[in-house]
């Protein structure tokens, strides 16, 4: 029996109230893990990556269990747990622990562009977690931007991927996986209520690696300085945390497939933070190349909402 239900013009989804909202507070979210890699790039100088990585997620755990507690939110059900877990390995352990690995050999802003391809990440992933197809606009310019960010580092490393590009290339599959895992989840449990229960059932696990790393390589605390705690902290509650409050909340209201794309502006704003911070210096190039990406989400903006329901789920009730 065929449904009486159309799928809406690409052009009605673009104008979509829900749609506009849902890139607004995710670019909130997007506006604050901008500073993420510069202050990584920055933080790593006194401690190790792993501890960095795992630390920050215990600390942001530990915050995220006192929420939990003051607010009094109920526990995930049993298909929220499944989609937590992809939260788990994806933004709490894998994009963390990676991108940390990744900026001891890298600019912040280089970085950066490579990931550029997480939004692609998000929204393939997306797509199958809400088993939707996305459709030929979409992927062609999801494959423009691909190929932007991987002529960039062809172009950074002289013909060849530089140190750490690889690295970071696995951690935006794992960013995409956390992504779009704790956006499904938070279509029922709600945007801070993921972050917040991915992080405290993850506590077991970044605690013990945390004590590991700790062991492993001991921190000198008496060499960071007071500035190195502050972006310590910002990593910890803000990158880890906070953040994650609007970025869900937008991915949940608006859709994977679109809101994921706010993320391209990440790229033009974490290169802007790093030349205003003077972590590392910002070639040309890296600009032109920032700018040119950021054209490919204009382009999507206008496609609006690109997926749709396969046939085979839209023909039968």
């Amino acid at each position: 029996m065929t449904s009486s239900k159309s799928t809406p013009p690409a052009a009605h989804l673009a104008h979509n109230p829900r749609v506009a909202q849902g890139m607004f507070i995710g670019f909130l979210g997007i506006a604050m893990f901008s500073l993420t890699l510069p202050f990584t790039r920055y933080t790593i100088q006194f401690a190790d990556p792993l501890l960095l990585a795992w630390g920050r997620a215990l600390t942001a755990g530990l915050a995220a269990a006192v929420c939990l507690l003051v607010m009094r939110q109920r526990k995930p059900t049993a298909s929220e747990f499944k989609t937590l877990c992809l939260a788990i390995i994806g933004i709490v352990f894998g994009w963390p622990t990676l991108s940390s690995i990744s900026m001891k050999y890298a600019p912040a802003a280089h970085g950066a562009v490579i990931n550029g391809l997480l939004p692609i990440s998000t929204a393939v992933v997306g797509a199958i977690l809400a088993r939707q197809r996305l459709n030929a606009k979409f992927l062609a310019l999801a494959l423009i931007g691909a190929v932007l960010v991987a002529t960039y580092a062809l172009w950074e490393g002289g013909g060849q991927l530089a140190s750490g590009d690889g690295v970071m290339l696995v951690a935006v599959v794992f960013g995409g996986i956390g992504y779009a895992g704790g956006a499904k989840a938070a279509t029922t449990l709600g945007g801070w209520q993921t972050i917040c229960w991915a992080l405290v059932i993850a506590l077991p696990f970044t605690s013990a690696a945390t004590l590991w790393a700790y062991q492993s390589t001991p921190l000198a605390w008496s060499a960071v300085p007071a500035l190195g705690w502050a972006a310590f902290a910002y990593l910890a509650l803000v990158s880890q945390l906070i953040g994650f409050f609007a970025w869900y909340a937008g991915l949940a209201m608006g859709g994977v497939p679109a809101v994921s794309q706010v993320q391209l502006l990440q790229i033009f704003m974490t290169v802007a933070a790093s030349s205003l911070l003077a972590l590392d210096p910002v070639p040309l190039r890296t600009w032109v190349f920032a700018v040119l990406i950021i054209g490919v989400l204009v382009a999507v903006k206008r496609v609006g909402n690109t997926a749709s329901k396969p046939a085979a789920h839209t023909a039968h009730k």
